[in-house]
């Protein structure tokens, strides 16, 4: 469950407070906990290293205030799907990464997923498998936990608003029927195997 994970939240959170203080080097108690329950996580998945699929899938995703679009090129298919947030009011990059968990969702399994995003922060969230906010941490997480069990390795980059074909999705509107992900560029990836 989660539990582990927020345990290793905390005491990443905790480790920065500490250097930004340049105080205690000793771990707390909670800390400690929190170090033996990422330990037990880390032992249990393994050490997941970066494999090559041999089917690839593109698409873009996009978040707004009101909801979330994504398009996927599967083969000679087009998938696309949209949604609306359930009373959600967090910041846009953290309903960006939402869209990304979204995308993940709808994909095949056993793929390398290769997404553009027009939100920076959230590429680099991806590509870095890390985030200071501890909403990104844990939305990071949870991506982590389905791109493992799905079997997909997930590639991320920047793509700019304007040539985002989900753009229209995430704010309610129609997909334009002539829409395509633009060409891939980026070598970057968030490696689950």
């Amino acid at each position: 469950g989660w539990k582990g994970t927020d345990r290793a939240a905390e005491l990443v959170r905790g480790l920065v407070k500490r250097r930004r203080k340049g105080g205690e080097k000793k771990l707390t108690k909670s800390e400690r906990t929190a170090a033996e329950a990422m330990l037990q996580l880390v032992e249990r998945r393994g050490w997941r290293q970066y494999r090559a699929r041999g089917r690839t899938v593109t698409g873009a995703t996009d978040a707004s205030l009101e909801g979330w679009g994504v398009v996927l090129e599967v083969g000679e298919e087009s998938w696309w799907k949209a949604g609306k947030w359930d009373r959600l009011s967090e910041s846009i990059q953290f309903l960006e990464l939402r869209a990304v968990v979204e995308a993940v969702r709808l994909a095949p399994g056993g793929v390398e997923l290769r997404l553009h995003v027009d939100n920076a922060n959230v590429v680099e969230w991806i590509r870095r498998g890390v985030a200071r906010p501890q909403l990104a941490t844990t939305l990071l997480t949870r991506l982590e936990e389905l791109l493992e069990k799905k079997n997909i390795v997930l590639r991320a980059q920047y793509i700019p608003t304007e040539m985002n074909p989900a753009d229209a999705l995430s704010r309610g509107g129609e997909l334009d029927p002539h829409w395509s992900v633009p060409a891939w560029r980026g070598e970057d990836r968030k490696s689950v195997v």
